[in-house]
Parts: structure tokens; C-alpha cells; sequence
């Protein structure tokens, strides 16, 4: 027995040693700059105004467009598609989900503050529905104005998408 818990030991310490270690995950470009995602919003809606569409998304032309424009405003990090279309298709599910509230419930919502005046049960089931609808509870959902005039008739929304 002996023997065997030191050749695991061993096997184990020398696996160990050609793994690369377990790193955190990487937060995104945008969350760990927030700033630049009123500036992300406002670039992709202008080529939404100059019709860069392509299906509910932006055209290859308007994606190099935001691209570069968000490349040139900032200089520490070199923007890349994916991210950028990670960063919509972010923005549009957190729409998504709260436009899905304002349809599915109908009452209760505070435009002036854009958060919810609902009971504890209602919330309870809604977050059963959807966990992602729960910061909505407390919180406004960020540059909703201009994500309603981004997204709306991009798509279609069914109970909180």
C-alpha cells in the first residue's frame, strides 16, 4: 500500500508539472471597461442608420467600421470581431429579457427609474423562468433608451427570449 501511494504521488506531482496551471477566466474588453460601451452602442447604431445590415446583425462592412472606429479611441488593447459581436450579442439578450418583462408583465414598471414595483412571489417566479431577469429587480437595464432604438425590430421576442 505504501508503494502505491508513493508512485501516485509521484505520477500525480509529475502530471502536475506539465499541466499549465488552472488561470482564472478572462473577463472581456468590455467588462472591464464599461466605458466604452456607450461608445460601442452609439458606433453600431450609426451603421444601423446607414443600413450595414445583415440579417439582426451588423454587415461586414459595419462591423470593420466599429472595429476601427473603437481602435481609434482607445490604444491599449486591439479590438477584434468577436468581441465585438460577443459585446451585441450581450446587449441584445439583456434587452431581450427586459423587454420580455415590460411585455409578459404589463404593470408594475417605473419608466422614470426603469425598475420593477413587484411582489416577492412575482419575482420568485419570474427568476424561475429566467435567472437572468433577476438584476432587474434592483437594477435599470444600462442605456436602455438607446438599446430599445439598437434592437427593436431587429428581432423578435418571445417570453424573456
Amino acid at each position: 500500500m505504501g508503494t502505491f501511494c508513493y508512485h501516485w504521488r509521484a505520477l500525480n506531482a509529475s502530471v502536475m508539472s506539465i499541466l499549465p496551471p488552472i488561470l482564472p477566466k478572462k473577463k472581456g474588453f468590455f467588462q472591464q471597461h464599461p466605458e466604452f460601451r456607450l461608445d460601442f452602442i452609439i458606433k453600431c447604431q450609426i451603421q444601423i442608420d446607414l443600413h450595414r445590415l445583415s440579417g439582426t446583425s451588423l454587415n461586414a462592412l459595419g462591423w470593420k467600421t466599429v472595429k476601427d472606429e473603437l481602435n481609434n479611441i482607445q490604444d491599449f488593447h486591439v479590438l477584434q470581431h468577436k468581441e465585438l459581436k460577443n459585446q451585441w450579442d450581450y446587449l441584445k439578450r439583456q434587452w431581450k429579457i427586459w423587454r420580455g418583462l415590460i411585455n409578459w408583465i404589463g404593470h408594475g414598471y417605473d419608466p422614470v427609474s426603469g425598475t420593477f414595483d413587484l411582489l416577492e412571489e412575482v419575482w420568485a417566479n419570474i427568476i424561475a423562468v429566467n435567472f437572468e431577469a433577476k438584476k432587474y429587480k434592483i437594477a435599470s437595464l444600462q442605456y436602455r433608451d438607446l438599446l430599445e432604438k439598437l434592437f427593436d425590430g431587429l428581432s423578435a421576442t418571445g417570453d424573456f427570449a
